[in-house]
């Protein structure tokens, strides 16, 4: 029989040691995810046949894997959801009452990974020791959303039963709209058709010759950038051309509601092209989230109020 690709779904735990895979249960599938996919990466290496052109059987190398998915930004005010909880620490970022700000350490007290799961209509895919990616995407008047990318050391693939989760329901963590927000740059308020911050995490593999040849993954360094589309001004209101030629650092700022706030103390304005919509002028910015002045790990903060 044929495997469904809409019968699928996803379970993420903390790892209790590093890159020793978790087993999985319904109560790790505890958020709703949408195109979920897992992948590996095998590297092979060849090995060439003799006395004729061509090759023998390649050997196998670490195979390392990647899962990617996107989940609702969604949040009732209240409790810190469970997408946060699990998937920002294993993105570097941290929570200290309410507030996730990154981290410049490896996996560990704070910093952590994690085991992915993908159930795929009785077929089960997952990588363990992953540390991963995020985009947080908010088109205007509709629903936001973010974009996870984990990569990890790949896991032997078997014939699993699909969990059935409790999934969050609107009541206990209720999709947010990109809508009734406050989106401000060096203290001016812009309009646009879609803001987005991009964790920008650099991530790569230990290796290791134990297991398959790879201990698992970590983050070695970030490059948080912004970008935006907001409607062109007028150089007296606000001007968006000579930062591009300063090292000028300004506070961005964007908040739905009294919900989630995320700001930037030294965003850096490093790319402004004129762009249309509908007719209207636009300018199509880029910010990089610069580190804050003395203040280590505060480059960036999301508060869940």
């Amino acid at each position: 029989m044929p495997l469904l690709k809409r019968i699928r779904t996803i379970a993420v735990k903390v790892e209790s040691v590093i890159g020793t895979a978790e087993a999985l249960t319904a109560a790790e599938g505890a958020f709703n995810a949408y195109n979920v996919m897992a992948q590996p990466t095998p590297a092979f290496e060849q090995r060439e046949a003799q006395g004729q052109f061509g090759v023998l059987s390649a050997v196998p190398g670490p195979v390392s894997g990647t899962v990617s998915f996107r989940t609702e930004l969604g949040y009732d005010n209240t409790n810190i959801p469970a997408w946060a909880s699990v998937l920002f620490p294993a993105c570097g970022y941290v929570n200290s009452t309410g507030t996730f700000t990154p981290r410049s350490v490896a996996p560990g007290a704070s910093v952590k990974t994690v085991t992915i799961g993908c159930y795929v209509n009785g077929l089960f895919k997952s990588i363990a020791g992953a540390v991963g990616n995020f985009k947080l995407i908010f088109p205007t008047g509709k629903m936001a959303y973010i974009d996870w990318t984990f990569t990890g050391i790949w896991q032997a693939v078997t014939d699993t039963a699909i969990i059935a989760p409790t999934y969050p329901t609107l009541t206990t963590e209720p999709p947010l709209r990109a809508a009734n927000m406050t989106t401000t740059f060096n203290t001016v308020a812009f309009c646009s058709a879609e803001i987005s911050f991009d964790s920008g995490n650099k991530t790569t593999l230990i290796q290791c010759q134990s297991g398959n040849g790879l201990k698992n993954a970590l983050i070695v360094d970030r490059s948080p950038i912004f970008t935006s589309d907001p409607e062109s001004l007028l150089v007296a209101t606000q001007d968006r051309y000579a930062p591009l030629l300063t090292t000028t650092e300004q506070a961005l700022s964007l908040a739905i509601g009294t919900a989630i706030t995320i700001t930037v103390p030294k965003a850096q304005l490093v790319d402004n092209q004129e762009g249309d919509r509908e007719g209207i002028v636009i300018d199509q910015l880029t910010w990089q989230g610069n580190k804050n002045a003395a203040n280590l790990d505060q480059d960036v903060s999301i508060v869940f109020s």
